[in-house]
Formats: structure tokens, sequence, C-alpha cells
């Protein structure tokens, strides 16, 4: 049990009071790190697991303050512009810390199963009177499966709700740990195709596959998530092998996750390249004709992760 209590994961963000990450009123907790690296990700602070400095140009004020404050003298200031020098900077947080307006923060930091497991129960009277619970998502919480195992081991225990956000590429024996402890398993299943599987996330679907049928298996409750992305995985040939697998792998419901660019200003505050700045969100129709799609093959399709 010592050992349990020092379980550590990095975590990016702890998300209350959440309504489309299973049923009810949820906590959706963000763990840092991932396998894939997808063009299009909402969240791509989570891509790695380690702590980085985000900065949101349109929040800074021009005081300077983080010039002065950065000791590797990372940070500087031209034609009205302060940029930070990626390969000096550490993410000591010291420019974060002095910067006035919330223009620069610190994203990631460890945290032990007790610290979340308390922030988690805060909201027990929401999960007990809404039907909700918590979220494990991320990045990717099998990545930390001694973590994830023993986080919603307790919040079971407490009578809990928990569920888990999975892109499913991991070891069998890592994601079987977290199931033992996860009531609802949301499934991300981002192209049927292999090879544009790994075009477009660097890896292909043959693990994701492979593990959503042992998932099935155990006898998981298990929604498929599906982002619906023009240009990419919106082709009514790809819809139709996403409703094959679903129903193949005894799965009933699947969200459709509608492609937006919310995400973008992270890409640029984290000064990773993006690819996807001239994608388009799906139309509603578009949207529609895919649910209807996916209800052909008897499946109970909602767009959205609020489900029906």
């Amino acid at each position: 049990m010592a050992m349990q209590q020092t379980l550590r994961a990095p975590v990016s963000d702890i998300q209350r009071y959440c309504v489309h990450d299973g049923p009810g009123i949820r906590t959706v907790v963000f763990l840092k790190g991932c396998p894939l690296r997808c063009q299009w990700c909402q969240n791509p602070e989570t891509q790695s697991s380690r702590a980085q400095l985000m900065v949101l140009p349109n929040l800074c004020i021009g005081c300077g303050a983080c010039i002065a404050a950065c000791p590797q003298k990372a940070v500087t200031a031209a034609d009205g512009f302060f940029r930070t020098d990626r390969s000096r900077c550490t993410a000591c947080g010291a420019c974060a810390a002095a910067c006035y307006a919330g223009a620069r923060t610190i994203v990631g930091a460890e945290r032990t199963v007790g610290e979340v497991e308390r922030a988690a129960l805060a909201d027990a009277v929401f999960y007990r009177n809404t039907g909700g619970g918590v979220t494990l998502s991320g990045g990717e919480a099998t990545m930390y499966p001694g973590f994830a195992s023993e986080l919603l081991r307790r919040l079971q225990k407490a009578g809990v709700h928990t569920a888990l956000e999975t892109c499913g590429h991991c070891a069998w024996e890592d994601l079987e740990r977290v199931l033992a402890h996860t009531d609802l398993v949301l499934y991300d299943i981002k192209h049927a195709d292999p090879a544009a599987h790994k075009r477009y996330t660097g890896v292909g679907n043959e693990t994701i596959l492979d593990n959503l049928a042992r998932t099935c298996q155990m006898g998981k409750r298990v929604v498929i998530r599906f982002p619906f992305i023009p240009g990419v995985n919106d082709s009514e040939a790809n819809i139709r092998e996403t409703a094959r697998i679903a129903v193949g792998n005894g799965v009933k419901e699947v969200h459709l996750l509608g492609f937006h660019q919310l995400g973008e200003n992270k890409w640029h505050g984290l000064d990773m390249p993006y690819a996807c700045a001239g994608y388009q969100s799906p139309t509603d129709e578009a949207l529609e004709a895919a649910a209807a799609l996916l209800r052909e093959y008897g499946l109970r399709a909602s767009i959205g992760g609020a489900g029906e």
C-alpha cells in the first residue's frame, strides 16, 4: 500500500462539470502523454509526457516581466512580439509565475493518486444526483497503468462511476489492468484503414482493433468515438467499415465528434506545427448523413459525446 500511495502521473488538467465524456455530470482527468500524434488533436499539450510552456500572445500585455524572470535568457522581444527560444527553455515556470496577465502557463504537473482522488471526490454529490462520475482521459491513460488502475479502483470503492477514454494503442496487459476498474469504455476509432490511420496519427490501427476485440470480449460496455474530419475519414466507405467494426465486436453505440478548430491556438502556444489549419468543420447535414449510415447497421448513433 505504501507504493500505491506514491504512484504519480503527469496531469495536464482536471475539468469539472463536464457532460460530454460519459453519462451525467463528470470530472475529467487529463493525463499527459500519448503514443499517437493525431494531426487534428484538440489537446496537443497532452501528447508529450513532460511539462511544457504554453504561451497565448493574445493575453500578453507587453510588460516584459517574463524576460527579466527567465533564468535561461530564453525570452526576447522584437518588433512588439515576445518570443521564446524553445531550445533554451527548460519549462521551469519562472516566466509563468511572473506573468501578470496569464499569457504564460506551465502545462503538466506530477500528481499522486491521492491528490487526484480527492479532487474528483469533491464533486461526488453531483455524480450521485446525475448518474455521473469520473472519466480518465488524456493523452492516453494506459501509459500509466499502475496510476490509472489504482485511481479507478479507489473511485469505484467510493461508489463513483468510472469511465476510460482510450485510443487503444497500448500493450493489452496495460489496458486489461485499467479495465478491471472501468465501468464504461469510450474507445476511439479514428480511421478503419490501417495505412490511412498511420498517415494521420503516426501508427497503424492493428493493435487498436485487436485491443477493441479483447475489451468487448471482457463484457465491458464500450462506446466507439469517431472523430469526424472532412477529407480525412468522412467517406461513406470508411463510415460503413467503422460500423462493421462496431457490429462485429458487439458494440451498440457510436458517437460522432465533429472536427473544429478550437484547439489551434494550443498548437501555436506550444510552438508546434499545425497541419490542419485549412480544415473545415463538418456541416450538420454531413454529420446527420453519417449518423444515418451508422443506424443502418442497427447502431445507436449520436452527434457529440453526450449520447442518446
